[in-house]
């Protein structure tokens, strides 16, 4: 096996993560897309139009009345999907709001401890005195 044949384990997790974001490139037309997933290192922008590995950039990530951004690089590009980005220079302030937004994606990746419980009300007619009732007529009917 060579070196190269396997790709590095990332450094740290990478969370599920959904905003509008804006790549500009040191030249060339600005991209447009949605982050998918968000890193203390990096992201990955679904754009219809990626740009090459290597080129260097400033991404700018939107979410209501915040925004994020930072030197970057590509690190690596599938036509017509999207594109990984590899932070470079991340400066104090857009480090701390990175911070509180993977904080955030890491909760929200948690599972649930309520996993398949329903929270709705019951359905009409549906109370917890049914069965009881369901089992009373059962009785009466032996």
């Amino acid at each position: 096996m060579n070196k190269g044949e396997y790709p590095q384990p990332r450094r740290t997790p990478r969370y599920p993560f959904v905003a509008p974001a804006a790549v500009l490139p040191e030249a060339g037309t600005p991209v447009g897309g949605n982050i998918k997933e968000l890193s203390l290192y990096g992201c990955y922008l679904d754009t219809t139009s990626p740009l090459a590995p290597r080129a260097r950039v400033v991404v700018k990530i939107f979410v209501p009345g915040e925004y994020f951004e930072a030197n970057a690089t590509v690190a690596y590009a599938t036509p017509a999907l999207g594109m990984g980005l590899v932070f470079r220079d991340v400066k104090p302030h857009f480090r701390t709001v990175l911070r509180k937004w993977l904080l955030m994606a890491m909760q929200l990746s948690q599972p649930s401890t309520l996993q398949g419980v329903e929270l709705g009300e019951p359905a009409e007619g549906d109370s917890e005195a049914e069965p009881a009732k369901r089992h009373e007529k059962h009785r009466a009917g032996d």
